[in-house]
């Protein structure tokens, strides 16, 4: 058991064997997160948004869907309010992520749950849900596997966006990154939307997506 008490309080008790198991299994798809962190980052420099409000944007927003809806209306001087709205229902599916999981959650203090919301991706809950699933009651184990398949999930996409964002101007489209990204991140999910959380999830989120 870690007891991070280096992190100010900002996370639970954390089992060592639940560590270990989200590592390796986040390893997994590490490779589809960095793809996409890298057209992500590609497509904000190309939109016209520019090194560090692209930079910002990545550590501030951390959502690839969002940064990719809203980028064009930031590069055209879209009234704030819209691209608000623009994000809220680009990310509706959050809302059903951690509902979710809220019973592993809910126990908590009030500022962990903001870390973990924060660090909460599409890949990271679809492999806890998967693991987990009804059986979820926040335990030391369960929170282990969370963070470290989030962290991860966190580390792997900032470094790819960074990448992206320095070398945007340098790809061409022709590449077709952006197939490649999706094609990636399709082959992983397909297999883990076993449970009717994440279908939901993903049928909000293409019902938004058609509807924005």
């Amino acid at each position: 058991m870690i007891e991070p008490s280096w992190a100010l309080g900002l996370l639970p008790p954390l089992d060592r064997d639940g560590l270990r198991d989200g590592a390796r299994t986040m390893r997994l798809v590490a490779a589809a997160i960095a793809i996409w962190g890298v057209v992500t980052g590609v497509a904000m420099v190309n939109a016209g948004l520019g090194l560090w409000p692209s930079l910002l944007m990545t550590f501030i927003v951390y959502a690839g869907s969002a940064q990719l809806a809203t980028t064009p209306l930031l590069a055209a001087r879209t009234p704030l309010p819209v691209v608000w709205i623009t994000a809220a229902l680009v990310n509706v599916r959050f809302v059903i992520f951690a509902a979710a999981a809220r019973r592993s959650f809910v126990h908590l203090p009030f500022r962990q749950r903001v870390v973990a919301g924060y660090l909460n991706g599409d890949l990271g809950f679809a492999l806890f849900s998967q693991r987990f699933g009804d059986t979820s009651v926040g335990t030391p184990q369960q929170h282990g596997f969370f963070y470290a398949c989030n962290s991860m999930n966190w580390a792997t996409w900032q470094v790819a966006s960074i990448l992206g964002i320095v070398v945007g101007d340098l790809a061409p489209a022709s590449w077709g990154l952006e197939l490649a990204a999706s094609t990636a991140l399709i082959a992983v999910l397909i297999p883990m939307v076993v449970r009717l959380p994440a279908v939901t999830g993903i049928v909000a989120t293409r019902s938004e997506e058609h509807t924005s």
